[in-house]
């Protein structure tokens, strides 16, 4: 299940005590809006085996798309909408590693 929805094991403990844990995600239009319960039944297994003890039941789930640029060759889509204004978008899933980067060079690319 993992390879076949590209699975990645992240979780962090919240403040609460809870944990958040996922994700997987679907790279090929058209996407599902479904969620499908094989991979996160699998991601609960590897964190019971790691923290050695059943998970509590699940609270709350988040499905979401996420925009990728289909040019291979970019990471992202910049786009002038109309004067100062520009649409970034399609970093896909990974938007809140790669942020900065992506604002710094936009801005630099369009001389700011």
């Amino acid at each position: 299940p993992a390879a076949e929805h590209r699975a990645q094991l992240l979780m962090v403990q919240r403040a609460d005590g809870g944990l958040t844990i996922g994700d997987t995600h679907e790279y090929d239009a058209p996407f599902d809006f479904d969620v499908v319960e094989d991979p996160y039944e699998h991601l609960a297994g590897v964190v019971e085996g790691l923290l050695g003890r059943p998970l509590p039941t699940v609270r709350r789930r988040w499905a979401g798309v996420y925009a990728q640029c289909t040019d291979t060759a970019r990471v992202v889509h910049r786009q002038r909408v109309r004067d100062g204004v520009w649409l970034v978008t399609g970093p896909g899933g990974r938007g809140m590693t790669c942020s900065p980067a992506i604002a710094e060079r936009t801005a630099n690319e369009l001389g700011w």
